[in-house]
């Protein structure tokens, strides 16, 4: 196998494989493997390098494989010691060679047994006293063992020493150099190691009495080697000092990699040599380190290591004159911090070098972290970014990594950051530096920073950049654009709503710093979109307090004009629940409302304090079935995912308002139930860029009032509703009358009397004289014409849900004494604007509704109906046939289809004029208004389709109403003239409903029964005209029109007196039909459409 692969070339594949399976050999059986390896390097004498390489990295890899030293013979282990000794000595060529070898031999010596063996042959090719370095692969391996081993090499290190120092002057070539450099750094490190795993070891003896044999073998041969490991380092003091002169000169090399490499060994030969001699080096080595230090680029983090150890040696000696040139050296390092720890893109040798650097600034605060402190203090008022973010940085990496040293600076460090904080609490810092600033916070907090007096200064920072906008700011860093790119405000306000929990959750003076602080925030209008995290941080702060047995207390602060009172906070969180199952975010906001209310729950009332935990476990059950999956942050796309959001949120909103209810019935107080009511009324203010939100509130409110005695009361509020609302707006005019709807349930005399006040404000503005005078003199709000508009539309939609949420007791009486009374002087007006005419039809529609049976529980004729057909017809003729603009349509098939549901059924002529004036203003539709939406309790993407679905449902009622062969037979002479129009989308509106018509006419059908047989009369007229359709140019016309030929067949057959689930079985299966001759897109063949015709006239036939 080794003659195999030594005759492929290096890098191929098969030979990879060869040495995979030598490999796979050599670890089952170790020693027959070894030996063949060594038998075929020893007689292959005339290899290249290369082949060799290949076998001793075969022979490495065994041996990585097999730690245990037993699975090792020690005579085959000196055989490969001597053999891979021989051949790194051998070679001339490329590194591969040598290296495979000094590979084998370091990972022999990293078992203890063959470490002495190891060091033993390499010492062998360096004997003493000569002046001439060994071979570099000699040093290089040396190195690697000091390395990977340095307790069993620093026993060696004393004779090692003595031969180094005599060949270290002599060496001239730059790679010798270079190779002693690292080797010297090597042995400095393994004395080190050596120390402290000596000073370990020792440590665990005595906490575990070492009675292990082999530890106490091990611990008594380290000690006479070496000595106690108080003494190791001055062991080598001498001959360190004596090598550090010649490695001193290497640092003027031409090679910059030697340079390099001598100013890292130079540095940790500091750490070796006496304290006296640093002294006196100090004034020739740290200019030489500093210039290095500028001018080196690829290798620099070898220089800052070197600094980082000359440091070390300095500050640990309290006498060592290192003042004069801390600034000097701090001045050196500062800008390797500039790029902060989020940049995305950086090599790992700049990220060693920046590591390095904050290593320097750690050492450097062991002995003066005082001066460091002032020195980044000084650096963050610096005008430029990249100095702020440098000093930020380190100061943080200090607080983490070097508090014992900087823990008595407490006072120091917050007040120096009190500029810096305020600065950014006021808007003055870039997005970047507020993002570092707010990392900062988080180590202040974790190490009790915050505790001492200006710890408030830290959150007022952190709470106002809850809010923080983007372009807020147009500093700019010292950074790329695409790293600023990352850093948005919502990054920021992100962290800063982490890291107040995060002092809430942690803090021992969390308490104070934050309670009652935060309910100065809850209740405020720019803090909206941080209202998530300021409720949590409330709620973290409660449990907190709760867990530790106390109780919550909302005497101290509380007076304030500035916090937020019981009831305030009740009616902002009950209004944050809105919407919850609508995305993740008003999930979550919804969430930590549901369990501050929890929290908070005796606060708000005594009588809450069971009620109000119990119902919020619950709601949150609901929630979490409700919410959105977690990768789908907000819903859109299809219908049925838009019906299900729709009917998640209908669902919840009743959940949330019924627990609104259930907490003012609990509490049997008058006073209180206005105050809370009230305080809902003075948070209209805050939801003015939130029109949902709003709306919501407003319906909290109706319902609260239902549940008030207090008549003035009421009647203040209900004024209160119309003139906060934003009439032009759909969503709020719509709260607005749900929240008169509500109030209705327990005032309706009182809320329609209100109604006909508020509707004379429109009255109040066309007089004039006195009347003007008196106008002008009353405390409401002036309305422009069309907010008078807007508000007349909300009136009217007002009556609507009064009639639908008044007692049903009462119902019919109010409907026909005042509601229709009022409303029909506005019906009979055909000039009322768009939005009036809407909001007259959502009206009709919710009459239609409450005076239904299902609704009533009792029979009741409305004896208007066709008047309200008639007005419904008139509204639609008012539109273009062809331009949809509005919600008229919608709505007035909305309407339809709630007037016909009502007993008794329709006769045909109104079927016949309402049918005629719904198809032939909705099939021709073909433009959409831009910009139009649909409303908000319809499924459909666009409004066209949300107008078109309507009219489908509204003959859908039709039928099911009156589901009669002679209503099918109207319905389908309205369809009639639009089965060969040239416009695809009427020919497809038409088929479609033609297929609905049939469809539900076969579900609900009143006039044919079983045993019965007779002729289902539209059938030849039905085909004569579809059939046509199956060919047509459109895919979705012939698919729907053979659909409609299908159920025609399928009516014709139980027109017979068969049972509806009865299949004739000569019918064609719709499915297979389609996929064998009408296609999936585009226009038909010629061919496939003779072909399909001729299938469907045999069909017929039969």
């Amino acid at each position: 196998m080794f003659d195999c692969a030594v005759t492929l070339s290096s890098g191929e594949e098969p030979r990879e494989n060869v040495a995979e399976s030598l490999s796979k050999i050599g670890i089952e059986q170790s020693t027959i493997f070894l030996s063949a390896a060594y038998t075929f390097l020893m007689q292959h004498s005339k290899l290249t390098g290369q082949n060799r390489a290949f076998v001793l990295s075969t022979v490495n890899r065994v041996l990585e494989h097999n730690q245990a030293p037993q699975d090792l013979d020690e005579q085959q282990a000196l055989l490969i010691i001597n053999l891979a000794t021989q051949e790194m000595t051998l070679s001339k060529e490329s590194d591969d060679w040598p290296q495979a070898a000094c590979n084998v031999l370091v990972t022999l010596a990293k078992r203890s047994q063959f470490v002495g063996h190891v060091m033993e042959a390499l010492l062998q090719k360096f004997p003493p006293g000569q002046t001439s370095s060994p071979h570099r692969y000699i040093i290089l391996t040396l190195a690697n063992v000091a390395e990977h081993n340095a307790i069993g090499f620093v026993p060696f290190l004393t004779d090692i020493l003595s031969r180094v120092i005599s060949v270290l002057p002599h060496i001239k070539t730059d790679i010798y150099r270079y190779a002693w450099a690292h080797a010297l750094r090597s042995f400095c490190e393994s004395v080190r190691e050596y120390i402290s795993a000596s000073t370990v070891t020792k440590t665990e003896c005595d906490d575990s009495g070492c009675n292990d044999d082999y530890a106490k073998n091990e611990r008594t041969t380290r000690s006479q080697t070496c000595g106690e490991p108080k003494i190791v380092q001055k062991n080598y003091v001498d001959q360190m000092e004596l090598a550090y002169e010649p490695v001193f000169s290497w640092l003027s090399a031409k090679d910059v990699k030697v340079r390099a490499e001598a100013a890292n060994c130079i540095g940790e030969l500091c750490l070796m040599i006496s304290p006296k001699r640093l002294v006196d080096e100090m004034r020739r080595l740290i200019p030489i380190l500093l210039n290095l230090h500028r001018k080196i680029n690829t290798d620099q983090h070898l220089v800052t290591q070197g600094l980082c150890r000359f440091l070390e040696s300095a500050c640990a000696d309290e006498n060592c004159p290192l003042d004069a040139y801390l600034e000097d050296i701090l001045n050196a390092l500062f800008p390797l911090v500039y790029s902060v720890v989020e940049q995305t893109v950086a090599s790992n040798i700049s990220m060693r070098n920046q590591s390095e650097a904050f290593r320097c600034f750690h050492v450097a605060a062991t002995r003066f972290a005082d001066k460091i402190v002032y020195y980044l203090l000084h650096k963050m008022q610096n005008v430029q970014d990249s100095s702020k973010l440098g000093a930020i940085n380190v100061l943080r990496h200090l607080l983490n990594s070097a508090g014992p040293y900087v823990e008595d600076k407490r006072s120091l460090v917050i007040l120096g950051l009190k500029p810096m904080l305020l600065a950014g609490s006021e808007g003055l810092l870039s997005i970047r530096v507020k993002k570092a600033m707010c990392q900062l916070c988080v180590a202040l907090a974790d190490h009790e920073y915050i505790d001492v007096e200006g710890g408030n200064n830290v959150i007022i920072f952190l709470v106002k950049n809850l809010i923080v906008q983007e372009g807020e700011t147009t500093k700019k860093a010292f950074f790329s654009s695409d790293i600023d790119a990352a850093d948005s405000a919502a990054h920021l306000r992100a962290q800063c709503g982490q890291a107040l929990q995060t002092i809430a959750k942690t803090s021992s003076t969390a308490h104070s710093l934050l309670w009652p602080y935060l309910f100065e925030f809850i209740c405020a209008q720019e803090y909206n979109i941080a209202l998530t995290d300021i409720i949590k941080c409330i709620r973290i702060l409660a449990e907190r307090t709760m867990k530790a047995g106390e109780k919550l207390d909302f005497e101290k602060g509380f007076d304030s004009p500035h916090v937020a009172g019981n009831l305030q906070v009740f009616s902002r969180l009950i209004t944050c629940m809105n919407n919850a199952p609508l995305n993740l975010l008003l999930s979550k906001r919804a969430t930590e409302a549901l369990r501050l209310l929890s929290a908070l729950a005796p606060w708000f009332h005594n009588s809450l304090r069971n009620v109000l935990p119990k119902h919020c476990d619950e709601l949150l059950v609901i929630l979490k079935n409700l919410s959105p999956p977690l990768n789908n942050t907000v819903e859109g796309g299809n219908s049925a995912v838009c019906e299900l959001r729709l009917a998640r949120i209908a669902r919840w909103h009743a959940h949330v308002l019924d627990l609104l209810d259930l907490c003012v019935r609990n509490v049997n107080d008058g006073e209180w139930r206005c105050a809370f009511a009230a305080a809902m009324g003075k948070q209209f203010n805050l939801y003015g860029d939130a029109p949902e939100e709003k709306a919501f509130l407003m319906r909290c409110l109706g319902g609260a009032l239902a549940l008030s005695t207090n008549t003035s009361f009421v009647v203040d509020h209900l004024v209160l509703l119309f003139r906060s609302t934003v009439h032009g707006q759909q969503a709020e005019r719509t709260g607005c009358a749900q929240a008169i709807g509500y109030c209705a349930t327990t005032h309706t005399d009182l809320v329609l009397t209100e109604l006909e006040n508020i509707a004379k404000w429109e009255n109040l503005k066309k007089s004039s004289g006195l009347f003007g005078f008196i106008k002008d003199a009353m405390p409401y709000k002036q309305y422009s014409d069309q907010e008078m508009v807007n508000l007349r539309a909300t009136i009217m939609l007002s009556y609507g849900y009064v009639v639908y949420y008044c007692p049903t007791d009462v119902v019919t009486q109010r409907l026909e004494q005042t509601v229709l009374v009022f409303l029909r002087r506005y019906l009979e007006n055909p000039k009322q604007e768009v939005v009036v005419r809407e909001a007259l039809l959502e009206t009709i529609c919710l009459i239609a509704v409450s005076v239904n049976s299902t609704h009533l529980i009792t029979e009741y004729h409305l004896e208007c109906r066709t008047e309200l057909l008639n007005h419904i017809k008139d509204y639609i003729e008012s539109e273009s046939p062809e331009t949809l603009s509005n919600s008229i349509r919608l709505l007035a098939g909305k309407a339809v289809a709630a007037l016909v549901s009502l007993e008794p059924a329709i006769s045909d002529d109104d079927i016949w004029q309402v049918g005629y004036v719904l198809t032939n203003h909705t099939l021709p539709l073909c433009r959409e208004r831009s910009g139009l939406k649909t409303i908000d309790d319809d499924e459909s993407s666009t409004m066209m389709e949300a107008t078109v679905n309507q009219y489908h449902a509204a003959i859908e009622q039709i039928i099911k109403k009156k589901a009669v062969v002679g209503t099918v037979t109207h319905l389908l002479k309205l369809f009639q003239p639009y089965y060969a129009s040239t416009a695809g989308h009427e020919r497809l509106r038409a088929v479609d409903a033609t297929l609905r018509v049939l469809t539900v006419y076969f579900e609900h059908a009143t006039d044919f029964s079983l045993g019965h047989a007779s002729e289902f009369g539209p059938m030849s007229s039905l085909l004569a005209r579809l059939v046509p359709r199956i060919a047509d140019s459109l895919c979705a016309v012939r698919h729907a029109a053979l659909r409609a030929v299908y159920w025609t067949f399928r009516l014709a057959h139980v027109y017979k007196g068969l049972a509806r689930d009865n299949v004739d079985s000569t019918l064609f299966d719709p499915t297979v039909f389609i996929n064998e001759y009408l296609g999936d897109e585009g226009k038909l063949e010629g061919m496939l459409s003779r072909k399909a015709v001729k299938v469907m006239a045999d069909v017929s036939n039969l």
